[in-house]
C-alpha cells in the first residue's frame, strides 16, 4: 500500500507491514495472564517508549479498527524514576482497548509473500551446509539476502573432540560435519534461549592454521572514546572491560597496554582505573588465542 505525505509517495509492502504487526502483537502485556486464552481479549499490536531520564513515556496500540496512543509525563519535563512506557502508559492503553468494541485481526496477505527454504537455526536463506530447513512465506525482498553464513563444514577427530586440518594429520581417522557457528558475543546470548547450541570444538593441539577466535569483546568496541566521570567521593572513575568466551572452562589473561593486570574465569570482566589518553586492552586465553581493542579515555 502507499500513502502520500506532502507530495512524497511512501511505499509500504503489505507483507512487511503484516509481519511487523504480527510480531508486535506477541509483546508481553502489563497484566500477568495469557491473553490468548481469554476470548474477550482482543489481539493488539503494541509498542512502548521511554525517554532518557524518565521524562515521559508512551504506548501505541493498533487493531484493524482503532489506533490508540497514550502519553504519560509531567508538562514541565521533570523526570520521575519508574516512569516507563510498559508500566505507566501500557496499562492505560489496554484499559482503553477493553472499553472499545472487539475487532478481528488483520487477514494475512498471502499474495504478498513467496515461499523460501530457510535455515531453521539462523533464519537466513538455506545454505549448502544447513541440515535443518523450513519452508516459509517471506516477503520477496528476502530472496535477495545472503544464504546462511553461520553453517560451515569442519573436519574433526574421530571422537569429534577436536578440529583438525589436513596439514596436521596423516593417517588418523577423521570425520566431516556441518556445524552451526556464531560469533562469540552472539553465541553467549543465543545459548541462553537455545541450550542445544554446541560451541565449535577447539583445534587439536599442535595443529596450526586456525582462523576462528573463540572470544570477543562486549565492551569496549575497537576505537571507542570513553568519558569517565569522577566518583561521588571525588576519586577517579573506573572502566569495566567485558568479553565472552565460547568455552566455559577458559582462563583469560588481561593486559592493559603492555602491563599484565589480571586473570578471569567463568565471567570475564575486569574493572580498572585508566588514565586519560589512548590505550589498548589485550586478552589472551590458555590456548594462545589473542584479541585486542584500542580505545581513548577523555
Amino acid at each position: 500500500m502507499a500513502r502520500s505525505l506532502n507530495g512524497v509517495e511512501n511505499h509500504f509492502h503489505a507483507g512487511a507491514v503484516w509481519q511487523v504487526f504480527d510480531a508486535l502483537k506477541e509483546v508481553n502485556r502489563p497484566e500477568e495472564l495469557d491473553w490468548r486464552t481469554i476470548p474477550s481479549m482482543q489481539t493488539i499490536a503494541w509498542k512502548t517508549g521511554t525517554s532518557y531520564g524518565f521524562r515521559d513515556a508512551w504506548a501505541v496500540g493498533v487493531t484493524p479498527k482503532y489506533v490508540v496512543a497514550v502519553w504519560v509525563g509531567n508538562a514541565n519535563g521533570e523526570g520521575k524514576p519508574g516512569l516507563t512506557g510498559a508500566t505507566t502508559a501500557g496499562p492505560v492503553l489496554f484499559d482503553i482497548f477493553n472499553a472499545l468494541p472487539l475487532s478481528s485481526w488483520f487477514e494475512k496477505p498471502y499474495n504478498a509473500f513467496v515461499e523460501a527454504e530457510v535455515c531453521r537455526h539462523s533464519g537466513c536463506l538455506s545454505g549448502r551446509f544447513c541440515e535443518e530447513k523450513d519452508t516459509l512465506l517471506i516477503v520477496p525482498n528476502g530472496l535477495r539476502t545472503d544464504a546462511c553464513p553461520y553453517h560451515t563444514q569442519v573436519t574433526l577427530t574421530a571422537d569429534a573432540q577436536y578440529r583438525v586440518y589436513k596439514d596436521c594429520i596423516q593417517s588418523t581417522p577423521v570425520l566431516q560435519k556441518n556445524w552451526f557457528v556464531l560469533p562469540p558475543a552472539w553465541e553467549w546470548y543465543y545459548k541462553q534461549y537455545n541450550p542445544h547450541y554446541k560451541p565449535l570444538p577447539p583445534l587439536l593441539p599442535n595443529c596450526t592454521g586456525d582462523t576462528f577466535v573463540p572470544m570477543q569483546f562486549v565492551y569496549p568496541q575497537n576505537g571507542a572514546r570513553v568519558v569517565l566521570p569522577r566518583q561521588m567521593d571525588g576519586s577517579e572513575g573506573e572502566l569495566t572491560f567485558e568479553l565472552v568466551h565460547s568455552y566455559n572452562d577458559a582462563v583469560v589473561y588481561w593486559h592493559l597496554d603492555e602491563a599484565f593486570v589480571g586473570t578471569t574465569e567463568d565471567f570475564h570482566k575486569i574493572t580498572l582505573q585508566i588514565s586519560p589518553g589512548k590505550h589498548h586492552i589485550t586478552a589472551v586465553d590458555g590456548l594462545g588465542n589473542t584479541i585486542s581493542v584500542r580505545f581513548t579515555v577523555e
